[in-house]
């Protein structure tokens, strides 16, 4: 997967929907039959997330938020990225502050 496909994802219409699944499903780790982790299709870089997270912040309808706080599927991979934050700071310093907005 590419950075061209997620951005038609982040898109301001695309996140008006309040269904987060299209994107989380490409950023998370895929579990396959119950036990086997596979990896994300899509690791960001910083600036691909400072990308992905200003658009969330810009973009996103509160629903969908909301949507993405109810579920551990997106917790976790909000959590990832806070974890390469703490350890990296300075590598990550640019997807920071959108995260921080959304």
């Amino acid at each position: 997967m590419s950075m061209s496909l997620i951005r038609a994802l982040i898109t301001r219409d695309a996140l008006q929907s309040s269904k987060p699944l299209m994107l989380f499903k490409s950023l998370r780790t895929r579990i396959i039959n119950g036990d086997d982790a596979l990896p994300p299709l899509f690791v960001p870089n910083p600036g691909q997330l400072r990308e992905i997270l200003s658009a969330l912040a810009d973009h996103a309808t509160s629903e969908y938020l909301r949507n993405m706080a109810d579920d551990d599927r997106y917790t976790n991979v909000i959590q990832k990225w806070l974890r390469s934050f703490a350890k990296d700071p300075e590598e990550w310093e640019p997807a920071i502050v959108p995260m921080l907005r959304v």
